[in-house]
Formats: C-alpha cells, sequence, structure tokens
C-alpha cells in the first residue's frame, strides 16, 4: 500500500458513489496489455478509481515457473482478466481505509495486489 498525494486526493463522497458504481458491475473485469498500463475504471466529481495491469513476459514467466497455481484469474503476454470487479472493489476500499486520515475527506494512494500483477490507484483526476 503506498499512500501518497501523488495521485491527487479523492474525496469521500464521490468516492463512495465509485464503488456503487463498480459493485454493480457484473462479469468479468478486463485490463489491456501491460506492464505498466492503467485504465480509468470510475469517475466523479473528479475523484477518480484506475486499475493499472503490470505483467510483463518476464514476470509471468517467473509466476508460471515457479509460483505453480498463483495466477488463478486470467493472464497472458497481453491481457489480464479478473473473475469479477469484487478485487478491485476491495482494494479501492483498503486504499480508502488505509489512507484516509482522521475525519479528512481527502485521501490518495495505491494498493498492490499480493500474488498478481495489477494494482488499483484512488486519487483525483478531471472527468
Amino acid at each position: 500500500m503506498l499512500c501518497t498525494p501523488r495521485f491527487g486526493e479523492a474525496e469521500d463522497g464521490p468516492f463512495w458513489e465509485g464503488m456503487w458504481y463498480l459493485t454493480n458491475i457484473k462479469g468479468a473485469m478486463h485490463m489491456e496489455a501491460g506492464p505498466s498500463s492503467c485504465g480509468r475504471v470510475s469517475c466523479s466529481w473528479n475523484t477518480a478509481i484506475k486499475v493499472c495491469n503490470d505483467v510483463s513476459v518476464f514476470l509471468l514467466f517467473f509466476f508460471l515457473s515457479y509460483a505453480c497455481g498463483l495466477l488463478t484469474a486470467g493472464q497472458n503476454h497481453e491481457e489480464y482478466w479478473l473473475d469479477s470487479w469484487e478485487p478491485i472493489v476491495r482494494a479501492s476500499m483498503a486504499v480508502r481505509n488505509k489512507c484516509r486520515k482522521d475525519v479528512s475527506s481527502y485521501f490518495g494512494g495505491q494498493a498492490f495486489h499480493k500474488t498478481q500483477a495489477w494494482n488499483v490507484i484512488v486519487g483525483s483526476e478531471s472527468c
């Protein structure tokens, strides 16, 4: 987890709008080719949630060769798939819970998945 103003500061109210939106998406979640490929999945009142695919050919080879089974979602050299949006919602909530200071309604940060090569950024962006 990285709490930083680097991504700007998300506001709590619009963040919850994004959580409601992402929670209600049905089906699989798809990320474009990595590594370091990010896409905005929600933006409300300049509060943005982005998902980044960090899969590279080397990293994929390492996981497949040494981790044996850690990759439960479909991965290949170009794209990354998750079975649902739930992991994105959980990661976004982790950023909020860890990076929100006291009673402040502003926060920003990045959460990295522990065993898979993707991360979530919550911050501010013009929408």
